[in-house]
C-alpha cells in the first residue's frame, strides 16, 4: 500500500491509523525511522527495553554482582562498626 501524508511547517506528519495499528504503534508514542538506499524511508515501532528483555531472557551463569556483594558487604560493615566504636 502507498499512503500520501502531509508534513506541517514544524516538520510533523501524521501516520495513518492503518499503519499505526499494523505496526503496533501507540499514541502518543515514538517510532524509528531509517533512511535506506535510494532515499527510501523505513518506519517501525520503537522497541522498548522490556520487549528486549522478553526476547533475550535472563543471562545464563552466575550473578557476579551478588557474589561480590556477599564478600564485600560483611567486610565493609565490619570496618564501619570498627570506626564507629573509635569515636
Amino acid at each position: 500500500m502507498i499512503y500520501s501524508v502531509s508534513i506541517t511547517k514544524k516538520g510533523q506528519m501524521t501516520l495513518p491509523k492503518d499503519i499505526r495499528d499494523r505496526l503496533g504503534i501507540k499514541v502518543p508514542g515514538r517510532v524509528t525511522i531509517k533512511l535506506g538506499p535510494k532515499d527510501q524511508l523505513g518506519i517501525g515501532r520503537q522497541v522498548e527495553i522490556k520487549d528486549i528483555k522478553k526476547i533475550v531472557g535472563k543471562p545464563a551463569g552466575r550473578d557476579y554482582l551478588t557474589e561480590r556483594e556477599k564478600i564485600i558487604f560483611p567486610q565493609a560493615l565490619a570496618r564501619y562498626n570498627a570506626k564507629s566504636r573509635r569515636r
